[in-house]
């Protein structure tokens, strides 16, 4: 595979990739909690009707305080309100037990929900943090590139010194060749000028 030198293309490809990752892990985590869940329907039901008996309930109790012609009888109606929360509240208990006889822990199932809720939360959170994290990839991926692009630079001046110094060698080799094969020439000549002196020489 062909090394990526362009920042922007290699901080796209790795951010793919970890929200990809992130996606499948959250992905996992809501099955869980959707599976998790599924198991005690009732039990949020209830507790969905004591919130809005509780919510009902302080609506009621902020008219009782406004002190005008109607507060009396919104002070009249609290009562009435916090029957309906005691009712459900009492609801709530009761299918806690009838899941506990199914062998469902409420308690632990609310601890494995929240944990869940709140490793969704985070993986929102990571997901959310991606383009940051992609400009400073971008930013990285520029020194990188910097530094490659001069690292390529020194070694290719390198390489090409090198060069220059072989051819060099190699020419200073030939001339020095080239003066050795003289010289022994000349020695030759010499030499056999020489004996032809010395020949002639022993005829006189």
């Amino acid at each position: 595979m062909e090394f990526i030198t362009n920042p922007e293309t290699r901080a796209n490809i790795e951010i793919e990739l970890m929200k990809r990752r992130i996606e499948s892990e959250k992905n996992k985590h809501l099955a869980d909690n959707a599976f998790v869940l599924r198991k005690y329907e009732d039990f949020l039901k209830v507790k969905e009707l004591i919130a809005k008996a509780e919510h009902s309930f302080n609506r009621i109790e902020g008219y009782s305080k406004n002190e005008d012609v109607n507060s009396d009888y919104w002070r009249t109606q609290l009562p009435s309100y916090q029957r309906t929360i005691d009712l459900h509240k009492a609801q709530v208990q009761e299918v806690i037990e009838n899941l506990a006889q199914k062998g469902i822990d409420v308690t632990q199932i609310e601890f494995q929900t929240k944990t869940t809720e709140d490793k969704i939360a985070e993986l929102n959170e990571k997901l959310e943090e991606l383009p940051e994290i992609k400009e400073k990839m971008v930013e990285q991926y520029k020194i990188e590139k910097a530094e490659m692009l001069k690292e390529n630079e020194n070694r290719d001046y390198v390489k090409e010194r090198g060069e220059e110094n072989f051819f060099l060698f190699k020419a200073v080799t030939r001339i020095n060749v080239g003066i050795e094969n003289a010289v022994r020439g000349q020695v030759i000549q010499n030499d056999n000028l020489l004996q032809e002196e010395t020949t002639t020489i022993r005829r006189r």
